[in-house]
């Protein structure tokens, strides 16, 4: 089986939503491990819509936030900009996997 079957079939069941087994297919090591990250990628999906549209919300959200705090003098409203992308998994994955890599480096 190539690569490009296993992604097309992967994005094939991402987009029937069915989650279960992308989750199956994460966890069976006999799966070859490159077919393994990638379904674990199509479950860290981002919140928001892909493409230009992803792009343009993504960067209001943030000029906003930032004038926001800068007009009000107050970092809080930077701070509800951190936890409106903690609701991304792919964000708290990839948050998760930086402290995770720290962490392992003092030990």
């Amino acid at each position: 089986m190539t690569e490009n079957y296993s992604k097309s079939m992967l994005d094939l069941l991402y987009l029937s939503k069915n989650h279960k087994e992308l989750r199956n297919i994460c966890e069976n090591p006999a799966i070859p491990s490159e077919v393994r990250s990638y379904a674990a990628g199509l479950l860290c999906r981002p919140w928001l819509p892909w493409g230009k549209t992803r792009k343009v919300i993504f960067v209001l959200i943030v000029v906003i936030s930032i004038l926001t705090a800068i007009t009000f003098e107050t970092p809080y409203f930077l701070l509800l900009l951190l936890i409106a992308a903690s609701f991304s998994p792919r964000f708290v994955g990839e948050v998760t996997y930086l402290f995770g890599k720290l962490f392992r480096r003092e030990s």
